[in-house]
């Protein structure tokens, strides 16, 4: 019985599964890389705003910019080592193969984002003060449906003062929400739908909705 394994497949697979979108890639930076040492340069440097006289030619402070390099060694991995009898892989054919390497992908995946969100010891904390989001503050915050949609302001308030505008508009933000949490965020969004669809409802049909309306259906 001959059995064909589709090498060159499997890896397009795993690697698309690598790139796929996901939240926190797009806010860190990966690299992919097939090189041992990957080196790259950053502006170490923050030019300063500073005022002008006009029909003067002098009085201009210019801000020298200089670039730091800095070197990544790819010293270690992470692998998804993984074994299949041939005749299971005959009897199933080019689909399992696909799915494995998908599989294989999203298990890389979920490590490098554990490892990302291993580094919160150099984040900045957010606590609770007397019910108002804060920086720099470790006190728990005590989520719940009433006070969820204070969190999401809060945060971007506090990356707002932190002149972080720019950087969160380019680069966007998230948010890691525990199951139960984001079970209340969840509800609360569906509350505000339905909000929504009873004003919709009584804009479109006034005080006595026809039957059939969807909201009514509801």
């Amino acid at each position: 019985m001959a059995t064909t394994i589709f090498v060159s497949d499997f890896e397009t697979t795993l690697q698309n599964r690598l790139a796929h979108p996901q939240t926190w890639k797009e806010v860190a930076t990966v690299i992919y890389s097939e090189k041992q040492v990957v080196t790259s340069g950053y502006v170490s440097t923050v030019p300063t705003t500073g005022s002008i006289t006009r029909a003067t030619v002098s009085g201009h402070n210019h801000t020298a910019i200089a670039m730091t390099a800095q070197n990544l060694t790819i010293s270690s991995g992470q692998e998804v080592p993984v074994y299949i009898d041939f005749a299971d892989l005959a009897q199933t054919g080019y689909n399992l193969q696909q799915e494995i390497a998908q599989e294989m992908g999203d298990l890389l995946n979920e490590y490098v984002e554990a490892q990302l969100l291993a580094q919160h010891a150099s984040f900045t904390d957010v606590g609770d003060t007397a019910g108002a989001i804060t920086s720099g503050v470790t006190t728990t915050i005590s989520v719940s449906a009433s006070n969820v949609d204070d969190m999401i302001r809060g945060i971007k308030r506090i990356l707002r003062v932190a002149n972080g505008q720019s950087k969160m508009r380019n680069q966007g933000v998230f948010i890691v929400w525990r199951p139960a949490d984001f079970e209340l965020l969840e509800a609360y969004v569906q509350a505000w739908n339905k909000i929504i669809g009873l004003v919709k409802s009584f804009l479109i049909y006034g005080e006595n909705p026809v039957v059939g309306n969807a909201l009514q259906a509801a």
